[in-house]
């Protein structure tokens, strides 16, 4: 494993640990995790992990996004897989999935919508951790985010 991969998994196993989920396991929270770290990894700015965005996943599948619901829980065993290849095998893997046009294609295409509205929308959602994203863009004013 590379130093990259022993952080992603580290940061998954501290996200699965920092606070209960209310609809996640702990280990479709890890898998969660795992996925969104690829949409949105972390380099020289934060990255999904950094802004919650599991947890705010979580939380809306509780609520607004309900809809969506049996959907992760029938189709994230799927991306099981993922915990055991590194980073780019792990890129590799979410291609194929996106390319089967089937309900596990379907679940990371929603999962791709989820961690971009996590990542990029207000704080009170519960994502956007410390409006992480909206310091990097560089519109936490704009946006009316606090410091």
């Amino acid at each position: 494993m590379r130093r990259r991969d022993l952080i992603v998994l580290g940061a998954a196993a501290a996200t699965a640990q920092a606070a209960p989920f209310a609809f996640f396991t702990e280990a479709e929270a890890s898998l969660v995790v795992l996925i969104c770290e690829q949409i949105i990894p972390r380099d020289e700015f934060p990255g999904a992990t950094d802004a919650g965005v599991v947890h705010y996943i979580d939380r809306q599948l509780m609520g607004p996004l309900k809809p969506f619901a049996q959907l992760y829980r029938d189709q994230l065993p799927a991306f099981e897989a993922m915990g055991t290849l590194d980073a780019a095998g792990q890129r590799g893997f979410l291609m194929a999935i996106e390319k089967r046009g089937d309900a596990t294609a379907r679940l990371f295409s929603v999962l791709i919508d989820h961690t971009m509205q996590g990542f990029y929308g207000p704080p009170q959602d519960g994502g956007n951790r410390d409006s992480v994203s909206w310091k990097m863009l560089g519109i936490e004013h704009e946006m009316g985010g606090h410091h």
